[in-house]
């Protein structure tokens, strides 16, 4: 994979709204990197200042527990950033981030966008999106998994997430949603 950091200049310059200042300092520093399918793209609980953006394939982001059990916390596809805030902030992430197809990354070192926001009011308006887009998301998901029946979750996947359907396995898509396989082959056939 080349390392052309070209998709997420255009995906940060889209979220500044302008051309990004300093981006010559930025750019040496992007890294790309091919995942197979299954292959760890990084575990919960380990430090990590990396910003990814997918360039192609679908990432299943998931919280572990000590006993196997999974908990998926979102599926993403190209186009999508993924970073852990906690570990952004000096902590451990607190998920596991996985290929679902093989996926390219690009990478950027958050510390290096941390020095070009100090400097550049375009770049602290990036973060500031990307912030944002993260809250947003995750009080839309909280929402889904507390108001929502299943069905309603499944039919809120079908609408907004299409993305998804014939790319991902149905035992990721009924775990995003937070059922078995069984309870969403269920609600396929009523559905029909």
């Amino acid at each position: 994979m080349a390392n052309d950091p070209g998709p997420l200049r255009i995906f940060l310059e889209r979220l500044a709204e302008e051309s990004l200042p300093d981006w010559t300092e930025l750019a040496p520093l992007v890294t790309a990197r091919t995942c197979q399918r299954g292959e760890l793209i990084f575990d919960q609980g380990a430090p990590d200042l990396s910003l990814r953006f997918l360039t192609r394939g679908v990432v299943r982001l998931a919280y572990q527990h000590e006993d196997g059990r999974r908990h998926t916390k979102s599926i993403i596809v190209e186009g999508d950033l993924v970073a852990s805030a906690s570990a952004l902030a000096g902590g451990e992430t607190t998920f596991s981030a996985v290929a679902l197809t093989s996926v390219g990354l690009l990478s950027i070192p958050y510390p290096a966008v941390e020095r070009l926001m100090a400097r550049h009011i375009a770049w602290e308006r990036v973060a500031r999106k990307l912030f944002a887009e993260l809250a947003r998301l995750k009080e839309q998901r909280e929402f889904e998994f507390l108001t929502l029946k299943p069905e309603e979750r499944w039919r809120g996947l079908l609408t907004h997430r299409p993305d998804l359907i014939g790319r991902v396995s149905q035992a990721e898509l009924a775990a995003l949603i937070g059922i078995t396989p069984v309870a969403l082959s269920r609600i396929k056939a009523r559905s029909r």
